[in-house]
């Protein structure tokens, strides 16, 4: 039903648009899903035209199909019979007979269930694939929707053209459902003559075929025996009779024979209480010998398992406790019953040890022989009280005999943490401090989460064997990896920082109590407090000058977050902490910036009532820097307590005026709270180098890709104040297909620094990505040779595809020099024009004629794989702006020309133009020029 009405909604949304051409395409090509859905498509649009061309088509198919698909003939039978001579699976349930006794105990309940499954079983059904145009989409539901007229002479024609389709399926193919069917046709005379012994031979055929597959990890196959107990009753009175036909190689009876062992732990029909006579061992050599003699069906089955041929032929019992991917008991019964505990251990879950008693015996004959698992489980079950009674003795000595096994064994000594703690606080057993420090030792060494184990090892040398040295190693090992003493590391760090037990290293301990802070353990007050404590310190002690020294790690703000942290968790002695600041507005103003952030950080800090009584900070001193914030109307305080807005203004310009000069916890700061952004990136460069030192703090701290804008006007920024290293620096992460701007902006860095090799990488991924260049730099090299073998040619031809004005400028300069070309002043001056045009708004890139006489021919070395010949250039050169329709060389160059012909207006016009666009050189002062 689920199913019908996800198709009518599916086919209600398609008819809103018509018919789909792909489901008729589709149809007509023979596939009959699309016609069935195409006939929902018509119903709904009530198209009985449409209906009937689509229901002939799809029983065509049947028809068609019926030639080797039971499946098929059986939907046809049902689409043309009525309710007397339909096939329908309530009637196969009560034909589903045994004409024994016995059959008077199974219920109805049972036998549809079965009756159902089998014929509905994807797992058992192995006809042709191709039936999926009958089986996998024609219900019982979906039959319904067919409108032919009943007629019970087609009925039998297609349920007797299914009898020998039925019978290859279930004699040959081992198919569970045709046998059901069969067995149903014989017990109702249907298409085939009556005969009820048939019809119970065909069904006990069907579960015996389901044993088979079910012993040979077919689940679906178990789940079916599961609901027809009867047959399994029946195999249990004659095993006796079915283990000797086994001996004498009858495969069928060793099949039932398994069956019966197991005792149900495969369907799922054992029983919580009764008597339980399995013996997966029997299964076991039950299973090698069926194996040898119907080897066929285990190879394509359990063989696949790596190692199960192995086990089962070869009786390797290695290879039996590592069977891989498999479920069967009977491969790790095989190695247990050969002596390996490990493989009894894993057994522990089969319903034999159920029974509380059973299932502790077991573990202990486990324990004994050297399982750890075993000794373990015990330990736990006795601590915990886990169907026994709770006994800590008893725990403690079953952990003590794990650790000795794990100690001897050389493997995983966790364990041995609860047996040492036994050891050291002598409860229950003789206190045994040595026996503590071996235990701890090994579980230290040993375990893959041992730092708690670390830490009270080198509690006990701390305590007894008086050496500190020996003693922080170990507390050192507890406070790696995840599992770590929070005490050990407490204590590693305050030996850092004093540097008495270790080197000091200021560092290492703040990061050992941040490591500490992100850990899920509780106690983190002290952790807390001893940062505190780092970060308000002006001055810290040098171990190795044994002076005072300035402290850099000060940071007032995050000193006073952390006392508090520390009095929230209960440490009262930070809970009255004040923090004074001694001048440290005043060091601000002087020029220490640190102090300005120490001062930003601390404002922020006042907007929260907590705080206000524990600072003390005088700000009379703290100067607005009008540029920055230009609206605040804050230029001093008096001696009282500011507004949330003006500390906002305050912090905000104090981040702002140390980012400039470096201090990178206030570009950080500064960027999370938004002041990096730039309403206006036209603006950027005129504004004074003050701010822009402060983008170059966000552009150096900050995520590279986070803040690309602000990095593309550094390095412009830079390249206008021929700042080349600096401009690398701020654009050399961005080389992705998407980053044009920087992409380009990169090549004039690297030419005007040399660096030709990647000046030459940088272009090849330009041409990779097809990111629009003029590729300008490139033909500056070829033409005077730099990182390439000098070739006017590439230049020439570079320069007279780029399409922007420096490119031209590079051409006219060839021309005018006579560069691979036949001198021509002439023409290298309408080029400069073309490349300083006086009206930029005609110039769009204009085309140029070139010719090539006189060009020389001289080979020149490749590009390399990764960029085509420069001729190919033309497709991906579109100029990108910079340069591209004014050349302040150009212009430059046009300037002098006009004032040799004493035309100085025209001189002055192309001089403007060229200070306008950016020239920095030195033949002319832009600073006069443009006043």
């Amino acid at each position: 039903m689920k199913k019908k009405l996800i198709c009518l909604f599916v086919f209600s949304i398609i008819s809103l648009y018509g018919y789909s051409q792909n489901l008729i395409n589709e149809c007509n090509q023979g596939y009959s899903k699309s016609c069935l859905a195409l006939m929902w498509q018509a119903k709904d649009l009530k198209d009985t035209k449409n209906f009937a061309l689509y229901q002939e088509k799809v029983i065509n198919m049947l028809d068609k199909a019926c030639a080797k698909d039971f499946q098929a003939c059986l939907m046809l039978a049902n689409m043309y019979g009525d309710e007397k001579t339909a096939l329908h699976i309530s009637q196969m349930t009560n034909a589903m007979k045994d004409n024994t006794d016995s059959s008077k105990n199974k219920t109805i309940q049972s036998k549809q269930v079965f009756s159902q499954k089998l014929v509905n079983s994807q797992g058992l059904n192995v006809a042709n694939k191709e039936r999926s145009n009958s089986e996998s989409i024609f219900s019982n539901s979906t039959l319904q929707i067919f409108s032919v007229v009943q007629n019970a002479q087609k009925v039998l024609h297609y349920q007797e053209q299914s009898i020998p389709l039925l019978e290859t399926a279930c004699y040959y193919n081992d198919n569970v459902q045709a046998c059901v069917l069969l067995s149903y046709f014989s017990e109702y005379g249907i298409a085939t003559a009556q005969n009820r012994p048939k019809a119970k031979r065909l069904f006990d055929l069907a579960l015996d075929i389901s044993t088979r597959k079910c012993m040979l990890e077919n689940e679906s196959a178990c789940d079916l025996l599961d609901v027809y107990p009867n047959y399994q009753q029946e195999i249990a009175e004659n095993i006796a009779d079915l283990e000797r036909k086994c001996e004498e190689n009858d495969s069928l009876s060793c099949w039932r024979a398994m069956l019966y062992y197991t005792q149900g732990y495969y369907t799922g029909s054992h029983k919580q209480g009764h008597e339980d006579k399995s013996d997966f061992v029997k299964s076991a050599h039950l299973l090698q010998k069926v194996c040898k003699l119907d080897k066929k069906h285990c190879e394509n089955t359990i063989f696949q398992h790596k190692n199960a041929k192995e086990c089962l032929l070869k009786n390797n019992m290695t290879a039996c406790r590592n069977v891989e991917g498999s479920n069967k008991v009977e491969f790790l019964s095989l190695a247990c019953d050969s002596g390996d505990l490990q493989s009894c251990y894993a057994l522990r879950s089969l319903p034999l040890f159920q029974e509380t008693k059973r299932y502790i015996k077991l573990l202990q004959r486990m324990c004994r022989g050297g399982v750890i698992e075993a000794c373990t489980e015990l330990a736990d079950i006795y601590r915990d009280g886990k169907r026994v009674a709770k006994d800590l003795k008893k725990s403690l000595s079953f952990s003590q005999r794990a650790c000795n096994w794990s100690i001897k064994n050389q493997s995983d000594g966790g364990v041995c943490e609860y047996a040492g703690i036994g050891y050291e606080e002598g409860k229950y057993v003789k206190q045994d401090i040595q026996k503590a420090i071996e235990s701890y030792r090994y579980a230290c060494l040993s375990a893959k989460y041992g730092g708690s184990a670390c830490g009270r090892l080198g509690n006990l040398y701390e305590k007894y064997k008086g050496n500190p040295k020996d003693t922080i190693q170990w507390h050192i090992k507890a406070c790696e990896g995840e599992n770590i003493s929070v005490k050990s590391c407490n204590k590693v760090a305050q030996a850092y920082f004093r540097g008495d037990l270790l080197p000091q290293d200021i560092n290492k301990a703040i990061e050992i109590y941040d490591k500490i802070l992100m850990n899920n353990q509780p106690h983190k007050e002290d952790a807390y407090f001893a940062l505190a404590n780092i970060y308000s310190q002006d001055t810290i002690y040098s171990h190795k000058t044994q002076t005072m020294e300035e402290n850099e790690f000060l940071d007032y703000a995050k000193s006073l977050i952390y006392y508090r942290k520390a009095c929230e968790m209960g440490l009262e002695s930070a809970c009255d902490i004040q923090v004074v600041f001694k001048d440290i507005a005043q060091e601000c103003f002087m020029g220490n910036y640190n102090s300005c952030y120490q001062v930003a950080s601390t404002l922020e800090l006042l907007q929260d009532s907590y705080y206000k009584g524990k600072i003390k900070l005088d700000i009379e001193n703290i100067r607005f820097d009008s540029a920055m914030l230009p609206n605040s109307s804050l230029s001093n305080f008096p001696n009282k307590e500011l507004d949330s807005h003006a500390i906002s203004l305050l912090s905000n310009q104090l981040y702002i005026r140390a980012c400039r000069y470096d201090v990178a916890q206030a570009c950080k700061r500064a960027y999370s709270l938004g002041l990096a952004q730039i309403q206006n990136m036209k603006n950027l460069q005129s504004q004074d180098s003050k701010n822009m030192e402060f983008y170059k703090g966000i552009c150096k701290y900050i995520e590279k890709e986070k803040v690309k804008s602000i990095c593309i006007e550094v390095a412009k920024y830079a390249l206008n104040n021929q700042e080349y290293a600096e401009a690398i620096w701020a654009l050399e992460s961005f080389n992705a297909k998407n980053d044009i701007e920087p992409l380009n902006l990169i090549t004039m860095a690297y030419f005007y620094t040399k660096e030709y090799v990647k000046l030459l990488d940088t272009y090849k991924l330009i041409y990779k990505y097809g990111v629009p260049s003029d590729y300008y730099y490139l033909g500056v090299m070829y033409e005077d040779g730099l990182g390439v073998r000098q070739n006017y040619l590439n230049a020439s031809r570079i320069y007279s595809v780029s399409h922007s004005a420096r490119g031209y400028y590079g051409l006219a300069r060839m021309f005018e020099y006579g560069l691979g070309v036949y001198r021509d002043f002439g023409r290298a001056k309408d080029l400069y024009q073309v490349a300083c045009p006086l009206d930029i708004h005609s110039a769009q890139n204009p085309t140029i004629s070139f010719s090539y006489t006189g060009v020389s021919s001289e080979s020149d070395e490749p590009l390399g794989s990764d960029v085509a010949n420069v001729e190919t250039y033309e497709d991906k050169s579109f100029g990108l702006g910079f340069e591209k329709y004014v050349s302040p060389l150009a212009c430059v160059k046009l300037g002098n020309l006009q004032k040799q012909d004493n035309n100085l207006k025209q001189a002055q016009q192309y001089f403007i133009q060229a200070c306008e666009f950016g020239y920095n050189g030195n033949e002319i002062l832009c600073e006069n020029i443009l006043k």
